[in-house]
Order: structure tokens, then C-alpha cells, then sequence
């Protein structure tokens, strides 16, 4: 999810649609999207934090939210083939 999240704003497919620019809204939720942190581990996987003291739930539910609408292709089960 936090991959998809950098992507879609990295490609300008991401906006911030009730929000002005203007503080404290601009301010305030930006910072709640760039305090969370990342760790790659010594086998591939990355690892999220955020400092003490400070919350991460802007951050995940807007990931969640644009992995929630994004498209998926749907499989038809019954062409796959197994084995």
C-alpha cells in the first residue's frame, strides 16, 4: 500500500481534493504523510515506523484509502491452469 501511495503521487495521480494549500491544513497533513519512516531488511522486505511520540494514521489510511480505489483486473478462474 505505501509503495502504491509513492507511486500515484511520484506520477501526479494523487491529490489532495478537500484540502486547501494553505495552512494549517496543507502543513499539518503533509507531515503526517512524510513522518513515517522506512527500514529495508536484510532479506528484501521494508520495514515502516515512525518516531516516538507521533502517529501514523494519516499516513496508512490514505494508503488504504488509494489502494481501496484502485482498479484490479479480474481472472476467470476457470481458464487457469493449474499444475
Amino acid at each position: 500500500m505505501a509503495s502504491l501511495l509513492k507511486e500515484r503521487m511520484m506520477n501526479a495521480q494523487y491529490f489532495f481534493p478537500y484540502f486547501t494549500w494553505e495552512t494549517p491544513y496543507r502543513s499539518e497533513y503533509v507531515a503526517e504523510l512524510n513522518i513515517e519512516k522506512f527500514k529495508l531488511m536484510k532479506d528484501g522486505t521494508a520495514r515502516f515506523s515512525h518516531p516516538q511520540g507521533t502517529h501514523d494514521d494519516t499516513f496508512w489510511a490514505t494508503a488504504l484509502a488509494v489502494s481501496a480505489a484502485t482498479e484490479t483486473k479480474t481472472v476467470d478462474i476457470q481458464t487457469m491452469r493449474f499444475g
